[in-house]
């Protein structure tokens, strides 16, 4: 039954866009192969700010560390917790407190282009990149504004976000 409705699907699809059989096979194999696997490593990781690994031992890490760049956590709220945990201890132990501080710090111009990151940031807290921040008050939008940018997307809720922010004031 299945075999048929599939041959029916290819022979439409083959003569409606008047390819070969076996590009619509390869084209739905990828599709199905890489479709689970597409979102963006720090999303699948639960690390949205793809925090790299280090002597850290953070709270809520997955115990296997199948990824050997990057931190893996046991769900989302504990990647946001490490990345507001950092963002805070730039203010409060190098008193970083600027978009431009931050994101070069966060986004070294060795690895990224720092200067364009710099200025999406800023632009979404709508302030001076050289402005300081009042880090409380704009961390969830800074959060938000980080995992947007270094994931392409921003899946999460405010609230999860807020949630993230909590445990790393705790």
């Amino acid at each position: 039954m299945m075999g048929q409705v599939l041959n029916r699907l290819f022979v439409d699809l083959s003569k409606r866009y008047n390819v070969k059989w076996l590009t619509i096979i390869l084209t739905l194999g990828v599709l199905i192969m890489f479709g689970k696997d597409s979102q963006a490593r720090g999303i699948r990781n639960n690390n949205p700010g793809n925090i790299r690994h280090s002597s850290a031992q953070w709270d809520g890490m997955r115990l296997t560390q199948s990824d050997s760049a990057f931190v893996q956590f046991t769900s989302p709220v504990y990647g946001l917790r490490a990345l507001a945990k950092l963002l805070f201890n730039y203010q409060r132990l190098y008193g970083i407190n600027t978009v431009r501080g931050i994101i070069s710090r966060w986004a070294p111009s060795s690895e990224n282009n720092t200067e364009a990151y710099i200025f999406v940031v800023a632009n979404a807290l709508n302030v001076h990149p050289d402005g300081p921040l009042d880090m409380r008050s704009a961390m969830p939008e800074l959060v938000a504004a980080i995992v947007k940018h270094e994931n392409g997307a921003q899946p999460y809720s405010l609230a999860m976000i807020g949630d993230g922010i909590a445990l790393a004031v705790a």
